[in-house]
Parts: structure tokens; sequence; C-alpha cells
């Protein structure tokens, strides 16, 4: 992942709306972003919105570690800035809305966990709880999803642990550094 500023490409909703799954694949520590310079959504263009309205909207999921207890997330971030800056004080927050609702198809009378209009450079910012409570030990160290736990079978393919019955992710770890068991 580089830092390298992504051209502005409008996009319709309907594509926007399609690609949106793919924004909530990588989870994102702000801490390293912020701390140790670590590349952030706006340099992926799985998390990068353009459209015609010149509105680019940043979508992410992301966890704050460092955060007190119930503030660590995982959130959907979403920012919000304009190709031409709109007149001071007039930020089409209905737009930004109106525009995240379908393309995430979430209600938009939903209510952010939190927001904020940064007044220096425009960009507004909202975070939204995840509907589905994740724990960050479903993630991996830089960030990606981590599969439900595999165990592999006699004929080479792969099940569940729900589905076999037995296995745990530790005895998955271990077996997979040696021969393969689950002994």
């Amino acid at each position: 992942m580089s830092k390298k500023t992504l051209k502005y490409e409008p996009e319709s909703l309907v594509k926007a709306r399609k690609r949106y799954p793919e924004s909530l694949e990588h989870l994102y520590n702000v801490h390293r972003i912020r701390y140790m310079g670590k590349p952030g959504p706006q340099f992926e263009r799985a998390n990068v919105f353009d459209f015609d309205t010149g509105l680019r909207l940043i979508i992410s999921l992301e966890f704050a570690p460092l955060n007190k207890h119930g503030e660590k997330g995982p959130f959907e971030h979403i920012s919000a800035s304009w190709l031409s800056q709109p007149k001071h004080g007039l930020v089409p927050l209905d737009e930004v809305i109106r525009t995240y609702s379908y393309v995430s198809k979430r209600n938009p009378k939903d209510k952010p966990h939190w927001a904020y209009l940064d007044p220096e450079t425009g960009v507004f910012h909202m975070l939204f709880r995840r509907d589905k409570d994740l724990t960050i030990e479903e993630w991996d160290e830089d960030g990606n999803f981590i599969e439900e736990s595999l165990v592999p079978n006699e004929n080479g393919t792969e099940t569940t642990d729900s589905e076999t019955g037995k296995g745990n992710s530790e005895e998955i770890h271990r077996a997979s550094k040696g021969n393969g068991s689950l002994e």
C-alpha cells in the first residue's frame, strides 16, 4: 500500500453500491495510521468512492485499540469531501447522507455514533457502529479478516469447525506449523 493520492474517478451510484462490500474487507488500525505512519484507507481504491457531483466518500472499517473500552470499535468510518470546497458553512450534509445511505443500504435516518465537520479542511466524518459485533481477534496483524477456522478433510477439501464439530483455531494453527495433523 503506497501513500499516493488517488486520482478523482467518478462512478455511478450503482457501481459504488456493488463495490461497497470491498471497502469493509480490511480493518484499519487508526493508531498505526496516526502514530506509525501506516497508509490509511484514502490511498486504496477499494475505500474511495467519487461521484459526478464532486463528492468523494472514503469508507473503511476501523478500530482504535488505545481508546477506552467501548470506544475501540470496529466502526465504519465515512469521510466526505468535495472536489471543489463548498462555501464556508454550506456543507451539503444531506447529499453525503443520501449518497452514503444508498451505497451502503443503511437507513438514512440511522444516527451515527459520532459525527464531526472539520472546520479547517471542510471534511465531514461519521462513525457508525457495525451491525455485527466483531472482535479484534477476527483480524490478523495486517488488518485482514480471518475466515472461520478451516479443518482439512481426508479428500483434501476444507470444512469449518462448526461443520465437523471438532478442532479449534489453536489446534489448526499448530497443525499448520507442523505436519498438518490435528491429533
